[in-house]
């Protein structure tokens, strides 16, 4: 089944195949330290950290459904689909086009609709905000809202989507809470 939620997530939970992840609960005020990251996940929330540390996926009611995913990678891997070529000297604009033609290029058989794009700091980095829609193969309207930025030698993501109904209202201003306490190391 090929869909834009796999599509989205792929750039997180490609490097989770063949490692047997195990699920932990976010404890309150607890610090995540990933090595080239750190942040405050929502409290109560399971987390699953990738073995490879490129990044995590954390979630209230599975990762299929809703779920926040933070993705790093290096500037030569960031877009494999489209193949851009960025570097350190890349506008936030420019890494903000990049990403979402990769999005689209990932979303088979899906219409994706961008709600919004503009500038936005993460890290105290220059970066972007992407908020668009889509729906799933079987209808279902989901939303999704994502941060990027880029350091010296990597692309970092933080994204957020869930159903539009009842789901994605119900976690996103606690994503937005967590994005705010984003550190690139």
């Amino acid at each position: 089944m090929k869909n834009l939620i796999r599509a989205s997530l792929a750039l997180t939970l490609i490097t989770l195949a063949g490692c047997v992840p195990s699920w932990t609960l976010v404890e309150p005020g607890a610090y995540v330290n990933e090595g080239n990251f750190s942040i405050v996940l929502p409290t109560g929330w399971l987390k699953i950290e990738n073995m490879n540390k490129n990044g995590l996926v954390a979630s209230t009611d599975g990762p299929v459904l809703q779920s926040f995913a933070i993705n790093h990678q290096s500037l030569e891997k960031a877009f494999k689909t489209t193949k851009a070529e960025i570097n350190a000297n890349t506008l936030s604009y420019e890494l903000m086009e990049y990403y979402i033609a990769e999005v689209k290029a990932n979303s088979t058989n899906q219409t994706v609709n961008i709600e919004s794009k503009k500038a936005a700091m993460l890290s105290g980095k220059d970066g972007f905000r992407v908020v668009m829609q889509y729906k799933n193969e079987d209808g279902l309207r989901f939303k999704q809202i994502t941060y990027g930025c880029i350091n010296e030698s990597e692309m970092y993501t933080l994204s957020y989507h869930a159903p539009v109904l009842y789901y994605f209202d119900k976690n996103v201003a606690e994503f937005e809470t967590s994005t705010k306490s984003f550190l690139i190391l």
